[in-house]
């Protein structure tokens, strides 16, 4: 009888080890689990942040493209200014719409686009 005692108490005693063992596991993943949440709570605002500046490094990009063209385009006519003197008096002529006598000129200008609601 005693024995019989024995492995009762012995399975009992298995019983509420595997038990114990199976909440510390619970316990351990809730414990992981909730840890991970708060690591991500913290992490993808900064992911959202990190979004939003590539976006801005892109447009601040593009801007300094076209500030480096228009640079180069200005820089190129200061040359032909400074080097060029014909091209200083077409200038010129053209923005005053001036002419020489006898001169021919010929104006292309291009037509704005046709508005489809007319």
């Amino acid at each position: 009888m005693h024995r019989q005692r024995t492995k009762g108490n012995a399975a009992l005693l298995e019983e509420q080890e595997t038990v114990w063992h199976l909440l510390s596991r619970f316990t351990i993943t809730l414990i992981l689990l909730g840890g991970v949440a708060i690591a991500l709570t913290f992490f993808i605002p900064e992911l959202e942040r990190q979004k939003q500046l590539s976006r801005e490094i892109g447009v601040l990009e593009r801007e300094r493209a076209d500030v480096l063209e228009e640079r180069n385009r200005l820089r190129d006519e200061l040359r032909w200014i400074n080097d060029d003197p014909s091209y200083l008096e077409v200038r010129a002529r053209d923005k005053l719409d001036l002419y020489v006598p006898g001169e021919t000129i010929l104006r292309i200008e291009e037509n704005p686009p046709a508005d489809p609601a007319s």
